[in-house]
């Protein structure tokens, strides 16, 4: 029973500084290559749109603080 697993990544700049980034990653692994991929991902789009969101009131929370931070310097 063969596993795949694929990922996806991006990295953005989140402040005026040149060391000021945000990388945020997905990953869906262990799909099982001999069972319908499309049940498999039903399940994974569900889950993906929960964390997402989570992660992204988090992500934009800490963007805030840090462009704040800046205005203030």
């Amino acid at each position: 029973m063969a596993k795949i697993s694929q990922s996806l990544s991006f990295t953005f700049r989140v402040g005026q500084a040149s060391n000021q980034y945000c990388k945020v990653n997905l990953e869906v692994s262990e799909v099982d290559t001999e069972l319908p991929l499309d049940a498999q991902l039903e399940k994974v789009d569900n889950t993906l749109d929960v964390i997402w969101k989570h992660m992204r009131e988090r992500i934009d929370t800490q963007i805030d603080e840090v462009l704040k931070e800046q205005e203030s310097d």
